[in-house]
């Protein structure tokens, strides 16, 4: 039996514990990986094409166009372009990479009559495949890989969207599975729209979805799923629920899953906006209840809203979330005058700091991308004019 004085104590330790953390100073270093007009691997870069993508071993990969087509680069290295051959297909373009730990890179490529899921050596899902008996048409941007090589994504199957879309998992077997599709119901709610997925290591799988509701186009709510079937589907959180004393009126898609299942988003609640921690759904079981009452972190709350001071600058928009597997976030946001990458307790960067010799003048994509020791990766653009990839490494 777990005592009350047990309870009160470990809600002052983790109380304590979240006063502490806000209380700290984060200061970085800052070094730019990549910049237009210099030369990886013999190419120069023209522009920046996606928000480049970190991994939890510090590994960065982006794409970027030069001379001869468009590629997915590391800092020192071209690892896939267009023009290349993968699988017997020749690619035209690549593009949305995603990146797992292992150093393996998904990413979306067309070829003749045709487009598909790629890693640098192997075709994973292509069009025309069926998976399910869906057959798919049509992919949409974005690809999201997990360390075992499974990757979720959303594909049009048929009708034109809303109404023909689909959330797909594929593997390095090549077996597929069919997660959702519009017309499903889930929580006793016909799904209208699906939103771009993502998967973590545990083969978890969330995703935004829009419900059928006349009276309210903006019914919308966060689910999971496992990526092996569909039987263990899950409504986390939902228009018209209460996190935080905060009433949410629109979901956006989810940003991360971290390795317990939470799920962080953006989501706007009347009077503003915020970046919300969805925890998962709790065993009925004593001492998981009691662990839910005595943990704090372990239930849905507001990371950050409009409003909110961070480090001097007070929050009025947020861009897309990075989120480690941790749960770490960074994100976008713009305040008066300006714009910056911050954490929940503090500002990474904001227009006007110095990178070197030169000055922050806008940041590309409206995100970043961080992991669990903190380190924060973006796009932005300097006063020069040149756009560049930074890291930016906590002291």
């Amino acid at each position: 039996m777990i005592s009350l004085a047990k309870i009160t104590l470990a809600l002052a330790v983790n109380f304590g514990l979240l006063a502490t953390l806000n209380a700290q100073t984060t200061e970085y270093s800052f070094k730019v990986l990549a910049r237009t007009g210099e030369s990886i691997d013999g190419n120069t870069l023209f522009d920046l094409l996606d928000a480049p993508v970190l991994n939890e071993r510090g590994k960065v990969v982006f794409t970027a166009s030069f001379s001869s087509g468009e590629g997915i680069f590391t800092p020192d290295r071209l690892l896939v372009k267009s023009g290349d051959t993968v699988d017997g297909k020749a690619l035209a373009y690549v593009r949305y990479p995603s990146l797992n730990d292992r150093g393996v890179v998904a990413f979306l490529a067309g070829f003749p009559n045709g487009s598909g899921i790629f890693t640098q050596s192997r075709l994973l899902v292509k069009t025309g495949d069926a998976i399910g008996g869906q057959a798919i048409n049509t992919f949409y941007a974005g690809t999201s890989l997990n360390d075992a090589g499974e990757v979720a994504f959303e594909a049009l199957v048929g009708a034109p969207y809303p109404t023909g879309t689909a959330i797909f998992t594929t593997s390095p077997n090549r077996r597929g599975r069919v997660i959702a599709t519009a017309g499903d119901t889930i929580a006793g709610g016909v799904v209208n729209d699906l939103g771009v997925p993502i998967i973590n290591d545990q083969g978890t799988v969330s995703f935004r979805v829009g419900f059928q509701n006349y009276a309210d186009p903006n019914d919308t709510g966060i689910i999971t799923a496992e990526s092996h079937g569909r039987e263990a589907t899950t409504l986390l959180k939902k228009t018209g629920d209460t996190i935080d004393g905060k009433l949410i009126t629109v979901f956006g898609y989810p940003s991360g899953i971290t390795r317990q299942g939470g799920v962080i988003a953006l989501a706007n609640y009347n009077g503003g906006s915020g970046i919300f921690a969805l925890a998962p759904p709790v065993p009925d079981h004593p001492l998981e209840i009691a662990q839910n009452v005595i943990n704090p972190l372990k239930r849905s709350r507001a990371l950050a809203r409009t409003g909110d001071t961070i480090g001097g600058a007070t929050i009025t928009q947020f861009g897309q979330a990075g989120v480690s597997k941790r749960g770490d976030a960074a994100f976008y946001a713009t305040y008066a005058g300006g714009q910056g990458i911050f954490t929940p307790v503090a500002p990474v960067i904001r227009t006007g700091d110095s990178i070197g010799l030169d000055r922050l003048k806008s940041i590309l994509f409206n995100s970043a991308s961080i992991n669990s020791r903190g380190v924060v990766v973006f796009a932005g653009q300097l006063d020069d004019n040149s756009k560049v990839i930074v890291v930016a490494e906590p002291r």
